[in-house]
């Protein structure tokens, strides 16, 4: 099978095998890139709350253009919002050198 038919067919059956992708993780939340398959968009992430030792539930979901890997220091939780500290490049073409951004996102979390 070749082709967008065995790519749809294929995707579908590895999204019940494929182990969750988990960009963070502390005693608090979790945040995994979510599998979109292979033609699926680039880069939704969700953000799960663990409850006790199995149960986890979904908290909020946000979508950002580049792959994101968080460090410890930089994901803090303040008043019901996930605060994420990046540091993004950025090329400049008219002096043909990178910038970086310094940038925080803030995620409403449902309660």
């Amino acid at each position: 099978m070749d082709g967008i038919l065995g790519a749809i067919i294929s995707s579908f059956l590895f999204l019940f095998f494929a182990p969750a992708d988990c960009r963070f993780e502390n005693d608090q939340i979790q945040i995994n890139k979510k599998i979109t398959g292979f033609l699926g968009a680039c880069c939704n992430y969700e953000v799960i709350e663990k409850k006790h030792f199995l149960f986890e539930k979904k908290l909020a979901e946000f979508k950002f253009e580049e792959d994101l890997y968080f460090k410890k220091k930089d994901v803090t939780i303040e008043d019901s919002c996930v605060q994420i500290h990046l540091v993004l490049k950025d090329y400049d073409y008219t002096e043909n050198h990178y910038i970086a951004k310094d940038t925080i996102l803030r995620i409403p979390l449902k309660k």
